[in-house]
């Protein structure tokens, strides 16, 4: 993250990780629109959410990324199964992280 890009955090609920956000980008959007984001952090609680993807890809500026935050620890939700719902071809990079 740098200041200057355009964040948007869609469900990330967790007061640490937000906290730590603002520190590092003092503007970013939470909910709602996200077109021409530079980075979007989506929460994903269930599999199905990750059909989310390829809709949220298309807001997103050409070099963007998205990173996926799923529980840690969790069965239902694996790094195989955000790649293979995010990474079409011609996609922007999806990323996971996993945590608390």
């Amino acid at each position: 993250m740098k200041p200057g890009q355009k964040i948007a955090v869609l469900g990330v609920e967790s007061a640490e990780f937000l906290t730590e956000l603002a520190g590092r980008v003092p503007e970013y959007f939470r909910g709602g629109r996200v077109d021409g984001a530079d980075l979007i952090f989506f929460s994903a609680e269930a599999a199905a959410d990750l059909a989310q993807l390829p809709s949220l890809a298309r807001t997103i500026q050409k070099n963007g990324a998205i990173w996926v935050v799923y529980p840690k620890g969790q069965k239902h939700i694996r790094e195989i199964d955000v790649i293979t719902a995010g990474n079409p071809p011609g996609s922007p990079t999806i990323k996971c992280a996993a945590f608390r």
